[in-house]
């Protein structure tokens, strides 16, 4: 990525109990925001969030790993 790129991704609570999640990211040498930042999922209920990742000193054709992270009270999701 030179410069911006939006990702569609899709959270699913397979819990049994409404729940509310909040999100964080990382990924070296790139500015994320997730939008929205937290979600609140009935049992079964999926929702859509968006990625957005701003290159800032990230390495041109070099692979970069890191993680989306939804957390709640007692849990945290992690992709």
């Amino acid at each position: 990525i030179v410069g911006v790129a939006n990702l569609t991704r899709t959270l699913t609570n397979k819990g049994a109990s409404t729940v509310t999640y909040s999100a964080s990211a990382s990924l070296a040498g790139f500015a994320v925001t997730i939008s929205p930042a937290s979600l609140t999922l009935a049992p079964g209920a999926s929702a859509s969030y968006t990625v957005t990742l701003r290159r800032q000193t990230a390495p041109i054709e070099q692979w970069v790993f890191g993680h989306v992270t939804w957390s709640s009270s007692g849990e945290a999701l992690r992709s």
